[in-house]
């Protein structure tokens, strides 16, 4: 019998992996048991992906997919590979135990829930290292063969594809239908949205504004947008914004969930009505648009407040949000970002190519996770 608390750290992406390395750092090894659980034996640095899709150049398949053996302080803590199906809590705030597939469960003392978003299309991907390197080899694959590629949806993913495929293909369309009249979110200022439509037209990217594509497989060499428009087409990308992964803490508590599929929290990050179960990363509902950028912050009010929660004491840190920004990749070559400060600040090309176009921040990310 030990009397041992034990944190239990649900997925294991951006948000995840950092408060779980945090964490690691923290607890004390006689008292505390720390397990970190993925779907994967790796994580997947998302902000990489796009080109990691389009081109085997670098093979950056081989600096993305980062495995969790590093992460951890030595001597405290473990990584399990499964998928978490349910949330069994005996009482709120007295812990309870996480199911895995299969049936085995897991019990905690403090749970902290990070399942990030189930994205589409090149991004959707597989769980095993085998059958996810196939799944990149297939796309390149469709990359490589296909001259005339639509992309449904103008938010970030897509407009980083359109321009990854006109760095290493100049010669292939790339079309964009988008359902506003600009592309990106209209939370962002038109100003800054109509610099990156002039970023992308300056790269050869064409739009269809205002407009929607159902197909997602063309026919006779081409697709019919909603209002009637004929485009050329032997491929399409679809992007509408991913799906959070979220429907066990659904089935645990419905009341916490939004019917978007994001998580209520209070300020402190705690899951409302269920004390010791804390939310981080992109499915916590509140109303910045969340991203990798943000999770450090995500991290250390988490943190902080699973150590109040083990000791018994009220939690001391709340989540104050973070400074909204957006940083395209558009190649090699540059991109460009959004900063809300000041009014509004736009980052171009020279700025994004220095600090983020041609590293992607793998680097950082390889450090973060022990390499």
């Amino acid at each position: 019998m030990t009397n041992k608390k034990d944190v239990v750290v649900v997925g294991g992406g951006g948000a995840g992996s950092n408060i779980a390395r945090l964490l690691s750092r923290q607890l004390n090894p006689s008292m505390h048991t720390l397990t970190l659980i993925d779907a994967r034996p790796f994580t997947v640095f998302l902000p990489a992906t796009v080109r990691m899709a389009v081109t085997d150049e670098g093979s950056l398949e081989d600096r993305v997919l980062i495995p969790f053996d590093r992460l951890l302080s030595k001597g405290v803590g473990e990584v399990r590979t499964g998928r978490v199906v349910a949330i069994e809590e005996e009482r709120p705030g007295s812990g309870g135990h996480v199911v895995l597939e299969g049936g085995e469960r897991l019990h905690y003392d403090a749970l902290v829930l990070t399942p990030g978003t189930a994205l589409e299309g090149p991004l959707d991907y597989p769980f095993t290292k085998e059958e996810m390197l196939a799944f990149i080899r297939d796309w390149r694959q469709k990359f490589r063969d296909a001259n005339h590629i639509v992309l449904a949806g103008g938010g970030p993913v897509n407009i980083e594809f359109a321009a990854e495929i006109k760095e290493y293909w100049p010669e292939k369309t790339t079309t964009i239908v988008q359902s506003r009249n600009l592309p990106l979110h209209p939370s962002y200022p038109d100003r800054f949205r109509s610099r990156v439509e002039k970023e992308c037209r300056t790269r050869g990217i064409e739009f269809v504004f205002e407009d929607y594509l159902d197909q997602e497989v063309p026919k006779d060499g081409a697709v019919t947008t909603r209002s009637g428009k004929r485009l050329v087409a032997d491929m399409v990308v679809v992007s509408t914004g991913g799906t959070p992964s979220t429907e066990f803490i659904r089935n645990f508590d419905a009341n916490v969930v939004t019917e978007r599929g994001f998580v209520r929290t209070n300020p402190s990050l705690e899951v409302v009505t269920h004390p010791g179960v804390f939310c981080a990363g992109d499915v916590v509902d509140n109303e910045e648009r969340n991203g990798l950028g943000k999770y450090e912050r995500h991290a250390a009010v988490v943190v902080a407040n699973v150590l109040d929660h083990l000791n018994g004491r009220a939690l001391s840190k709340k989540y104050a949000g973070s400074v909204d920004t957006l940083a395209l990749i558009m190649g090699k070559s540059g991109g460009v970002a959004f900063v809300n400060v000041f009014g509004g600040i736009i980052l171009g090309n020279w700025i994004m190519w220095l600090l983020l176009s041609r590293t992607m921040f793998v680097p950082q990310a390889r450090r973060r996770m022990g390499y």
